[in-house]
């Protein structure tokens, strides 16, 4: 469920669980965002981030607990730009404003186009522009949802390292000037550090906030300065903790123990028939 309330927050879960069949994706999470701020998701592969920005985005609903935003939209920006290769640059700018008079929507697309340095690259087609610039076309479309909260689900995880590092600064400059309320997934700790104004640790499958990072560096910060790589090589050893941790836990056990383990046979065949095969 999502509503719109508290104004003191941008966006909040309470207690989120999100349930697919026998899978726990989510499990209780607990999770805020001021408005104004940058949090950074981070947490190994399976353990839900995706999910949970799908959840506040409204393109899925929770299996039990509260979101709450309080954003008139909330953008989402995906790992693939996913643009429209027949339409133009500027038309597919255009499609997150469909309820605008055509001539005003050109005139925003425009605009946008300008705000992530693309001015000039409206008649263009997806397939003339490079990674790089078709991820500031899916910014700029986002932006033009005229959102005050951007969910970012990997939008760089793609592009080389200067490419990456580029868009780290056209990204910041936008947040601060358009004063957006951020919820950045990545797999990538230091970038996380680069971005965030808090990383927020998530547990393996399911999904739970285990640690909490506030980042109190100056900005502008540099992903190889000595500062970032110190607090991320911390977070990288938690992260690594939890990884282990979930190794250990969804180990099927030896051929030995499952040997010892099991009941007689007989004592299965009867058991089996009273309470059905286990999964």
């Amino acid at each position: 469920m999502t509503v719109q309330l508290d104004h003191q927050i941008a966006v909040r879960l309470e207690a989120v669980s999100k349930r697919y069949g026998d899978l726990l994706a989510l499990d209780r999470v607990g999770l805020s965002v001021a408005p104004g701020e940058f949090v950074c998701l981070l947490g190994a592969s399976g353990c839900g981030k995706s999910t949970l920005l799908s959840l506040v985005a409204g393109l899925d609903r929770p299996t039990a607990g509260q979101i709450t935003t309080t954003g008139r939209r909330v953008a989402m920006m995906f790992q693939e730009p996913a643009l429209f290769p027949w339409l133009t640059v500027s038309a597919n700018v255009e499609m997150a404003m469909r309820e605008l008079p055509r001539r005003e929507r050109r005139a925003r697309a425009e605009q946008f186009l300008e705000m992530v340095h693309l001015g000039g690259f409206g008649k263009k087609r997806p397939h003339e522009l490079s990674g790089g610039m078709r991820q500031r076309v899916a910014l700029a479309r986002s932006l033009a949802q005229d959102a005050d909260v951007l969910l970012m689900d990997e939008p760089f995880g793609a592009l080389d390292a200067m490419t990456r590092d580029l868009l780290h600064d056209e990204l910041e400059r936008i947040w601060r000037e358009r004063e957006l309320s951020v919820l950045f997934v990545t797999h990538n700790v230091r970038e996380a550090v680069r971005l965030g104004d808090r990383v927020v640790l998530l547990s393996s499958r399911p999904g739970k906030v285990v640690e909490e990072f506030p980042v109190r560096l100056a900005r502008p910060r540099r992903t190889d300065s000595a500062e970032v790589a110190t607090l991320a090589a911390r977070i990288t050893d938690q992260l690594k903790q939890e990884v282990a941790r979930h190794a250990e836990t969804s180990r099927p056990p030896t051929a030995h123990h499952a040997q010892t383990s099991l009941p007689p046979v007989a004592h299965r065949a009867e058991t089996s028939g009273q309470t059905g095969v286990r999964s």
